[in-house]
């Protein structure tokens, strides 16, 4: 339950980062926290796609 716990806040940590780099670059971020969940899951959409694609190659 600790590593559950350590992982969520290595989560939370990272998309906040990805927050702020969204709206150092484009000027604005969503600041819901409804909209976290649609980032990332397209986000791992794309990594899931792209070592879909690597193993294949490989």
């Amino acid at each position: 339950m600790e590593r559950l716990e350590s992982r969520r806040l290595e989560l939370e940590s990272r998309v906040g980062d990805l927050r702020r780099a969204v709206d150092r670059e484009i000027g604005w971020a969503p600041k819901a926290k409804t909209w976290v969940l649609p980032m990332v899951a397209f986000a791992s959409g794309v990594a899931l796609a792209t070592w879909l694609v690597a193993r294949r190659r490989g």
